[in-house]
C-alpha cells in the first residue's frame, strides 16, 4: 500500500509540473498574441499615414506639365481625385529638391499653395 501511495504522490507531481508548464505556455502565447495585435495596429497606421502622404504628393505635383497626354495635369488631377480621401491634415515637413534633379515647369496658370 506505501508503495501504490508513493506512486501515486509521484504521479500527482508530475502532473502539477505538466500542467504548470502548460500554464507558462499559455502566458507566453497571450503576451506574443497582444504584440502581434500591437504590431498589426502601428502597421494600419503606418499604411494609412503611407497613403495620405502619397495623396499630397500627388496634390503637389498636379500643378507641374511633365509632357505627353498620359502626365497631364488634368490626368494626374484625376487620379488624385479617384483616391481614397485621407485626412487633410498636414504634417508641416517640407520637401528639397537635389542638386541634379531638373525643374519642371509649372503648368501655365497653375498656383501652389
Amino acid at each position: 500500500v506505501t508503495d501504490i501511495m508513493g506512486e501515486i504522490t509521484a504521479a500527482s507531481q508530475e502532473q502539477t509540473s505538466g500542467i504548470e508548464q502548460i500554464n507558462q505556455a499559455i502566458t507566453q502565447m497571450d503576451q506574443v498574441t497582444q504584440q502581434n495585435a500591437a504590431l498589426v495596429e502601428e502597421a494600419a497606421a503606418a499604411a494609412a499615414s503611407l497613403q495620405e502622404q502619397a495623396g499630397s504628393l500627388v496634390d503637389a505635383v498636379s500643378i507641374f506639365r511633365l509632357g505627353g497626354d498620359d502626365a497631364s495635369p488634368a490626368r494626374i488631377t484625376s487620379l488624385a481625385a479617384a483616391r481614397p480621401q485621407a485626412s487633410k491634415a498636414r504634417t508641416g515637413s517640407s520637401v528639397r529638391r537635389g542638386k541634379n534633379v531638373p525643374r519642371l515647369a509649372v503648368a501655365q496658370g497653375a498656383t501652389h499653395e
